[in-house]
């Protein structure tokens, strides 16, 4: 991913920003998907398909805007789940990744 939005040089001598993500939707009577994803979220990186920056300063008011972000291209899957969506699923199936990222 880091390569692909030309930032796997950067990272090897400095920090850049990802998120760590977790999306669901129902499926049917209580019964849901949920996934957990990393998301590149770096505005020095570039979008690997339309080749803009990840990030564009908008001069009137200096704030940077996010290209594409929530793009599938910049997001990787790590784990999905097919389950009843309550406490036990965040605190007990998806424990590894939230221990993981704590760690990164």
């Amino acid at each position: 991913m880091l390569k692909a939005c030309h930032l796997h040089e950067v990272a090897e001598t400095s920090s850049v920003t990802i998120a760590l993500t977790v999306d669901g939707a129902d499926l049917f009577e209580g019964q849901t998907h949920v996934s957990t994803e990393v998301k590149i979220t770096d505005d020095r990186g570039i979008h690997p398909i339309s080749k803009k920056p990840l990030g564009v300063i908008n001069i009137d008011d200096d704030i940077i805007d996010y290209v594409k972000v929530q793009s599938q291209e910049l997001c990787c899957i790590m784990m999905i789940a097919d389950a009843v969506d309550n406490k036990h699923l965040y605190e007990d199936v998806l424990r590894d990744f939230y221990a993981w990222g704590d760690e990164i």
